[in-house]
């Protein structure tokens, strides 16, 4: 879990500097509001589903299910 925190800083970390840039160049005030969430997902375990895994990733994301864990 510890190590997915760190991705997830890394992203936000690497975000904030790219819409900082965006703010300056645009003075784009509305994308300071942006954050992070998480929802837990599985892996895929194959290497051919990977189509399938996305679909089924976006349906839980749109749902917010976790229709495949």
């Amino acid at each position: 879990m510890v190590e997915r925190e760190k991705e997830i800083e890394e992203f936000q970390r690497n975000w904030c500097l790219s819409t900082n840039e965006r703010m300056l160049v645009y003075n784009d005030e509305e994308i300071k509001k942006w954050t992070v969430h998480t929802m837990a997902c599985s892996k895929q375990e194959d290497s051919y589903n990977c189509g399938v895994c996305c679909l089924i990733l976006c349906f839980d994301v749109q749902t917010k299910k976790n229709a495949f864990i």
